[in-house]
């Protein structure tokens, strides 16, 4: 019986593309995940704290990033008067 160099070794034949899909979110995951709809976590994903990166028109939320985030309690910025200020949470 032979195998199929697949079948032994998966994971170094793995496109870009799947490795990426695989190590993020889509913002409708993270939405279903906080409670909150896509539009509030698109805006999320413009604070600095948030882990995401545009990817194309929409965005990517890094699970180990996403993970991070949740267990420092949910850092934020906070736009005030022109300024940024540091909040603790999101909620």
């Amino acid at each position: 019986m032979s195998l199929e160099r697949s079948e032994v070794t998966p994971h170094i034949y793995e496109s870009e593309y799947d490795r990426i899909i695989r190590d993020t979110f889509s913002v409708k995951e993270v939405a279903e995940r906080l409670g909150v709809g896509p539009v509030t976590v698109r805006k999320m994903c413009q604070d600095p704290y948030f882990p995401a990166v545009k990817a194309g028109r929409g965005y990517r939320i890094s699970k180990v990033g996403y993970d991070k985030w949740l267990a420092d309690g949910m850092p934020t910025v906070k736009k005030e008067a022109g300024k940024n200020v540091r909040n603790q949470t999101w909620r």
